[in-house]
């Protein structure tokens, strides 16, 4: 990342003039292209703060459940403290996937068909740009062998 900053500062800053903003017109067709979303922007605007709104409202309505006494803004502060490093995320995950599993078995709420528990890993580097998780279970590997993996 410091061979790429100092890139950035001494090689491309020193060259740079233009704008990096492409416009109404052009992004309009990027989503055109891109996505195939063909709204207007001033619509999608419309939409999203809409929805914005609605899940403001919502995380309100939730954070009183978990504590009227406390504002939204601190028990998501409280939640973030909560949440694993990132060295630790992995395991994290694999201890949750236990309990749940446990607890499933133990309560009788389904039946578990394999005794194996899945196989939890880092998502490649290659993917990691297309998904934040996924799980790998194809035919060629046994229903003991699926793979899930989480980035």
């Amino acid at each position: 990342m410091s061979v790429y900053q100092t890139f950035l500062k001494v090689t491309l800053l020193p060259h740079s003039n233009g704008d990096f903003r492409i416009g109404a017109e052009n992004y309009s067709k990027k989503l055109s292209y891109d996505e195939m979303v063909d709204t207007p922007l001033d619509k999608l605007l419309e939409i999203g703060y809409r929805n914005l709104r609605q899940n403001q409202q919502a995380f309100r309505e939730t954070a009183a459940k978990i504590d009227p006494k406390r504002t939204p803004q601190r028990i998501l502060l409280d939640l973030d403290r909560d949440h694993p490093a990132a060295g630790a995320l992995l395991q994290t995950f694999r201890d949750v996937l236990t309990g749940l599993r446990e607890f499933i078995v133990r309560h009788k709420i389904v039946t578990v068909p394999s005794l194996n528990p899945p196989i939890v890993e880092e998502t490649p580097p290659f993917a990691r740009a297309l998904s934040t998780a996924s799980m790998e279970s194809l035919a060629r590997l046994s229903k003991s062998r699926k793979r899930h993996s989480l980035m």
